[in-house]
């Protein structure tokens, strides 16, 4: 430790040789010790101390401070997480909660944006689910599926049947529609049924019991009223309908009209009542196509008129009939005929 090393013979140098490198390498080692102090600076956390408005300490936990001093996270065993805004200044900061998770794992956020966001049950199973394609979907325990998005519309789905869907045109299907009486008394409620609608308006309603199965029911749809017999398909026979005929097609002039009975399928064995624009008529068709008819007409002639084809009119009573006209009359009963009038004529 106490040799002396000569710096001309023993290291083939001169001092000034000897002085640029040892300053060479003070210099190059004060630059690697810089660097190296930076490096640890800014890449490791010092504890109770100022780092990059980052401290730590056993009261606040981490806290993390944006380099202007207006926004800043805390992260501690006492409150969770949460980013707060500053709404005053540097000096006199104002404090706002805009994100926050407490430590029972609430989240509170003034504003959320995700693609995607799920929602477990207890078996951790997706229960709801926010998608930005999918829209919100709701799972239940046995198999359904409620959808909301904007290509669906609303679908309720059990095990993968539609069983009530509005479409985005505003079309709604619905398998079953029960209407449930209204529990604040103030409804006048169907005594049979206990169901109430306050407004409707459908282009079609079938009143059917059983789907598939034969069975007497009511069908409307547009201008008509039908009694129908069968299983709700187009081979239904209908044995009553009214509906408003529209003769010549002109909606100005059509006039409620009722067919009664299936008819024989050529025409016949069908009756029909009618109030045209200047008549109300009762008609009926036998199956040979004949008609029968009574007929309250607008025409001062013909007033009231009844016809048969093909066959004869009888009018019958067990105590008298009697037909009138001004002061002429004749009177049938069962004891004879009384013809009066100023003038009988027996041609």
């Amino acid at each position: 430790m106490n040799a002396t090393t000569h710096i001309v013979n023993d290291l083939h140098s001169t001092r000034l040789i000897f002085h640029t490198k040892w300053e060479d390498f003070f210099k190059a080692y004060e630059g690697g010790r810089a660097k190296l102090a930076d490096f640890l600076e800014k890449s490791s956390l010092q504890l109770g101390r100022n780092y990059n408005n980052t401290v730590i300490d056993a009261e606040n936990g981490v806290v993390v401070n944006r380099g202007n001093m207006m926004n800043k996270t805390t992260l501690n065993a006492t409150e969770g997480i949460k980013i707060e805004r500053n709404d005053g200044s540097v000096q006199s900061p104002s404090w706002y909660k805009v994100f926050y998770v407490d430590i029972e794992g609430n989240l509170f956020a003034e504003d959320l944006s995700t693609k995607r966001l799920r929602i477990l049950d207890a078996e951790l199973g997706d229960a709801i689910i926010f998608d930005s394609i999918e829209g919100i979907t709701i799972n239940g325990e046995h198999g359904e599926v409620i959808r909301l998005n904007a290509n669906e519309g609303i679908v309720i789905k059990v095990n993968g049947e539609k069983r009530f869907w509005i479409h985005n045109d505003g079309t709604l299907r619905a398998r079953k529609l029960i209407i449930e009486p209204g529990i604040d008394g103030g409804l006048v409620l169907d005594e049979e049924t206990d169901g109430y609608i306050s407004d409707l308006m459908v282009n079609s309603l079938k009143a059917v019991e059983i789907n598939g199965e034969k069975q007497d029911y009511v069908y409307i749809r547009n201008n008509f009223l039908k009694l129908n017999t069968g299983t709700s398909s187009q081979s239904d026979i209908t044995k009553f309908m009214l509906h408003l005929n529209e003769e010549n097609s002109n909606l100005d002039y059509s006039y409620p009209e009722m067919i009664w009975g299936q008819g024989n399928g050529i025409g016949g064995n069908t009756g029909y009542i009618r109030k045209t624009s200047d008549a109300f008529q009762f008609q009926y068709t036998n199956d040979l196509g004949n008609m029968r008819a009574l007929e309250f007409n607008a025409t001062q002639g013909s007033a009231v008129k009844m016809y048969a084809v093909g066959g004869e009119i009888r009018v019958e009573s067990d105590t008298n009939v009697t037909i009138k006209c001004g002061s002429s009359s004749i009177t049938l009963t069962p004891s004879g005929v009384k013809i009066t009038g100023s003038v009988i004529d027996l041609n």
